[in-house]
Protein backbone atom coordinates (compact mmCIF):
# COMPACT_ATOMS: atom_id res chain seq x y z
CA UNK A 1 0.00 0.00 0.00
CA UNK A 2 3.26 2.45 -0.41
CA UNK A 3 2.50 5.48 -2.26
CA UNK A 4 -1.36 5.60 -1.11
CA UNK A 5 -2.82 8.43 0.76
CA UNK A 6 -6.02 8.13 2.70
CA UNK A 7 -7.98 10.95 3.84
CA UNK A 8 -11.15 11.07 6.34
CA UNK A 9 -14.38 12.53 4.35
CA UNK A 10 -17.06 13.92 6.87
CA UNK A 11 -20.72 14.26 5.06
CA UNK A 12 -23.09 16.23 7.05
CA UNK A 13 -26.93 16.00 6.68
CA UNK A 14 -28.91 18.14 4.82
CA UNK A 15 -30.15 19.95 7.20
CA UNK A 16 -27.15 20.35 8.87
CA UNK A 17 -25.64 21.89 4.93
CA UNK A 18 -28.50 23.89 5.53
CA UNK A 19 -27.40 25.30 9.03
CA UNK A 20 -24.03 26.07 7.17
CA UNK A 21 -25.42 27.79 4.50
CA UNK A 22 -28.12 29.81 6.68
CA UNK A 23 -24.89 30.86 8.83
CA UNK A 24 -25.95 28.69 11.94
CA UNK A 25 -23.23 26.10 11.49
CA UNK A 26 -19.25 27.28 11.43
CA UNK A 27 -17.59 24.29 11.28
CA UNK A 28 -15.83 24.77 7.69
CA UNK A 29 -15.44 27.81 8.38
CA UNK A 30 -13.84 27.18 12.30
CA UNK A 31 -11.63 24.55 10.35
CA UNK A 32 -10.59 26.62 7.47
CA UNK A 33 -9.05 29.26 10.61
CA UNK A 34 -7.45 26.62 12.06
CA UNK A 35 -5.93 25.36 8.90
CA UNK A 36 -4.92 28.55 7.86
CA UNK A 37 -3.56 29.99 11.20
CA UNK A 38 -1.16 27.08 11.16
CA UNK A 39 1.88 25.77 8.78
CA UNK A 40 0.62 21.94 9.06
CA UNK A 41 -1.63 19.83 10.57
CA UNK A 42 -1.14 19.90 14.57
CA UNK A 43 -1.65 16.56 16.51
CA UNK A 44 -5.38 16.32 17.63
CA UNK A 45 -7.09 18.93 15.41
CA UNK A 46 -8.67 17.95 11.81
CA UNK A 47 -6.79 19.73 9.08
CA UNK A 48 -8.98 20.65 6.28
CA UNK A 49 -8.12 19.63 2.80
CA UNK A 50 -10.71 20.19 0.38
CA UNK A 51 -14.63 20.41 1.14
CA UNK A 52 -17.29 20.38 -2.08
CA UNK A 53 -21.43 19.40 -1.89
CA UNK A 54 -23.07 16.40 -3.53
CA UNK A 55 -26.76 16.04 -4.27
CA UNK A 56 -28.23 12.74 -2.43
CA UNK A 57 -31.80 11.60 -2.29
CA UNK A 58 -32.36 14.13 1.04
CA UNK A 59 -31.28 17.21 -0.26
CA UNK A 60 -27.82 18.76 -0.73
CA UNK A 61 -24.59 17.55 1.83
CA UNK A 62 -21.55 19.54 2.53
CA UNK A 63 -18.45 16.86 2.27
CA UNK A 64 -15.63 18.35 4.27
CA UNK A 65 -11.98 16.23 3.20
CA UNK A 66 -9.69 16.40 6.12
CA UNK A 67 -6.38 14.36 7.08
CA UNK A 68 -6.95 11.23 9.06
CA UNK A 69 -6.20 11.78 12.03
CA UNK A 70 -5.38 8.21 13.85
CA UNK A 71 -8.16 5.74 14.79
CA UNK A 72 -10.97 6.12 17.80
CA UNK A 73 -10.21 5.66 21.34
CA UNK A 74 -12.69 2.87 21.38
CA UNK A 75 -10.44 0.52 18.68
CA UNK A 76 -6.96 1.51 20.25
CA UNK A 77 -8.44 -0.10 23.48
CA UNK A 78 -9.99 -2.99 21.43
CA UNK A 79 -6.62 -3.71 19.89
CA UNK A 80 -4.49 -3.89 22.77
CA UNK A 81 -3.95 -7.43 24.73
CA UNK A 82 -5.51 -6.69 27.60
CA UNK A 83 -8.54 -4.54 25.59
CA UNK A 84 -7.89 -1.73 28.02
CA UNK A 85 -5.76 0.95 27.71
CA UNK A 86 -2.97 1.65 30.65
CA UNK A 87 -2.53 5.27 32.36
CA UNK A 88 0.26 6.35 30.30
CA UNK A 89 -1.64 5.73 26.98
CA UNK A 90 -5.13 7.56 28.64
CA UNK A 91 -2.70 10.34 29.79
CA UNK A 92 -1.28 10.52 26.50
CA UNK A 93 -4.91 10.65 24.68
CA UNK A 94 -6.10 13.28 27.22
CA UNK A 95 -3.09 15.74 26.60
CA UNK A 96 -3.67 15.65 22.95
CA UNK A 97 -7.35 16.36 23.17
CA UNK A 98 -6.49 19.75 25.75
CA UNK A 99 -3.58 20.95 23.93
CA UNK A 100 -6.11 21.29 20.99
CA UNK A 101 -9.01 22.66 23.02
CA UNK A 102 -6.30 25.19 24.56
CA UNK A 103 -5.03 25.95 20.58
CA UNK A 104 -8.91 26.18 19.40
CA UNK A 105 -9.26 28.63 22.75
CA UNK A 106 -6.06 30.38 21.61
CA UNK A 107 -7.64 31.02 18.03
CA UNK A 108 -11.14 32.47 19.86
CA UNK A 109 -12.60 28.92 18.07
CA UNK A 110 -14.84 27.73 20.79
CA UNK A 111 -15.18 23.78 20.24
CA UNK A 112 -19.35 22.35 21.25
CA UNK A 113 -20.39 18.88 20.41
CA UNK A 114 -23.51 17.48 19.05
Amino acid sequence: MEGKTYYAIKILTARATKDHHDGHRLELEAMRTTTALTAGPLPGLPYLIDHFEIDGPHGRHLCIVTRILSETVSSFRRSAPSKSLDSQKVKLIFLEAVNALIYLHATNIIHAGQ
